[in-house]
C-alpha cells in the first residue's frame, strides 16, 4: 500500500503521458458522425499540467466561410490563453456551401445537412479531458458571426458543458424555436453588437438577446440594465448587463457605428466578465481598430 507522502506527491505531479496536448498552437483531428473534424489547441506550458491545479477552457468558433486559423489569429486564442491560464480550442467548420457551423437555423448547407456541431463540441471536451486537466466550472464558448451563433446553441443545448457563452456579431434568432430554459438557465451571455451591422443586423440581434435574457434566463431587471463599463475610444463602446438573473449576469455591448466585425479584445472581455464579472481589457490596447479583421469579416463573414 503507497505510503501518504507518496500519494500527496503522485497528486501534485503534472500530467504526464503519451497523449497530453502539446504546449504551444497544436493541430487536432477526431472523427465524429462519420466525419473527420479538425480544431486548433493552444496551451501556454503549465496550463492544464496538475489535477491540482486545472485549467480552464474556451471555444472561439469562426464565422461562416471564415477557417479556425484565422479565427485563432484574429482572436488572439494562444496569447489571451497563456496570460489567463486557459486552454483555447478554434474549430474549423464543414465546407457544405463555405466553412460552416450547424446553429439551427444557419449557415450555408450545414443545417440542410444536418451536421451535428453540438456533438462535435462535446466529442473535442471530451478530447481535451483525457489530454489534460480540465476545470469543469470554466467551460466557455464564443465565436464570431456564425460562431457566435453556434455558442448560443451549445448554450441552449450543452448547458451541462458549457458554464456561460458570448460572440460577436451573431444572433439568438438562428438557434431556431429558441431553447428549453431548464437546459441554460444557469448560462450567461456577453453579446457584442455593432449599430452599423449589413450581415446580422443590430437591432433583430439585439431584440433576439432581449428574448434570451428574459425567457432563458429569467432575468427580472428591466431593459436595457446598468451601464457597466464604456470606452469612448473605440466605437463609444458601451455594455448594458441585466443582472438579476438566474444563473448570474449577462451582458449586450454596443458599438456604435461598427460592422459586422470581431471587435478588438472581444475574447478577453469575455474572459474577464465570465470569471471577475467585469468587462475591461485592462493593459491591452482599446483605441486602436484591427484593420485586417476588418477587411476580412466585411468581405467574408457571417
Amino acid at each position: 500500500m503507497p505510503r501518504p507522502t507518496a500519494l500527496l506527491l503522485a497528486a501534485a505531479l503534472p500530467l504526464i503521458s503519451a497523449q497530453s496536448l502539446p504546449v504551444g498552437t497544436s493541430t487536432h483531428t477526431l472523427t465524429h458522425d462519420g466525419r473527420t473534424r479538425t480544431f486548433i489547441v493552444n496551451r501556454a506550458a503549465g496550463v492544464g499540467e496538475s489535477r491540482r491545479s486545472p485549467a480552464g477552457l474556451v471555444f472561439v468558433w469562426h464565422g461562416y466561410t471564415n477557417t479556425a486559423s484565422w479565427m485563432n489569429s484574429a482572436a488572439s486564442v494562444a496569447s489571451i490563453g497563456a496570460a489567463n491560464g486557459f486552454i483555447g480550442v478554434s474549430p474549423q467548420g464543414v465546407n457544405a456551401g463555405g466553412n460552416c457551423f450547424n446553429a439551427g437555423l444557419c449557415c450555408g448547407s450545414c443545417p440542410r445537412q444536418n451536421i451535428d456541431d453540438v456533438g462535435f463540441a462535446r466529442a473535442m471536451v471530451a478530447y481535451i479531458e483525457e489530454r489534460a486537466s480540465v476545470d469543469r466550472d470554466r467551460v466557455f464558448t464564443t465565436g464570431y458571426s456564425n460562431g457566435h451563433m453556434m455558442s448560443y446553441r451549445l448554450a441552449c443545448q450543452a448547458g451541462d458543458l458549457f458554464k456561460a457563452a458570448g460572440g460577436a456579431g451573431g444572433s439568438y434568432a438562428s438557434v431556431g424555436g429558441g431553447c428549453s430554459p431548464s437546459a441554460a438557465l444557469t448560462r450567461q451571455q456577453v453579446h457584442m453588437h455593432g449599430t452599423n451591422d449589413a450581415i446580422i443586423g443590430y437591432t433583430g440581434a439585439n431584440n433576439a438577446y432581449q428574448r434570451y435574457v428574459r425567457d432563458v434566463q429569467d432575468c427580472t431587471d428591466s431593459y436595457p440594465g446598468s451601464v457597466i463599463y464604456t470606452n469612448p475610444s473605440y466605437y463609444d463602446m458601451t455594455c448594458y448587463s441585466r443582472s438579476r438573473c438566474v444563473g448570474g449576469a449577462s451582458a449586450f455591448c454596443v458599438y456604435t457605428g461598427m460592422g459586422h466585425i470581431w471587435p478588438t479584445n472581444a475574447l478577453l472581455r469575455q474572459w474577464n466578465f465570465w470569471t471577475k464579472g467585469e468587462m475591461s481589457a485592462v493593459g491591452a490596447n482599446e483605441t486602436t481598430t484591427d484593420t485586417a479583421v476588418i477587411a476580412w469579416n466585411e468581405t467574408w463573414g457571417l
